[in-house]
């Protein structure tokens, strides 16, 4: 009678102690997204942005140099995120993504999604 009363104590304690190790926050966040290139550059990694200026070059595969008001900053497009529409220094474009800043690094932009706003 004890055994089985120990048994079942000690499942008891270890399963609901294995839904503990796995319980996670699932109440409300505050997500904060940057608008301009000064904002980004000082932001913290993965930070939301929002960017609106336009892609001054090519600096490498999917690596662009991004001109706004405030300044220039580097930032990383897939090929697959452009739209069809074509896209030179002039055209104004909307950008988002998130900051990607590593050690020691100038901080970059992830794209996610481009928007063409002037052709």
């Amino acid at each position: 009678m004890i055994k089985k009363f120990f048994v079942v104590f000690v499942v008891f304690f270890l399963g609901s102690w294995a839904s503990m190790v796995f319980a996670q926050y699932i109440g409300p966040t505050h997500q904060t997204t940057v608008q301009t290139v000064v904002m980004a550059s000082g932001a913290g990694d993965d930070v939301g942005v929002v960017l609106e200026g336009t892609l001054v070059t090519k600096l490498r595969d999917e690596h662009y140099r991004f001109r706004d008001q405030t300044g220039e900053i580097e930032v990383e497009i897939d090929n697959h995120v452009f739209p069809d529409t074509p896209i030179n220094e002039h055209t104004v474009v909307r950008l988002h993504g998130k900051v990607d800043k590593d050690f020691a690094r100038t901080a970059t932009v992830e794209v996610k999604q481009l928007e063409v706003l002037t052709p």
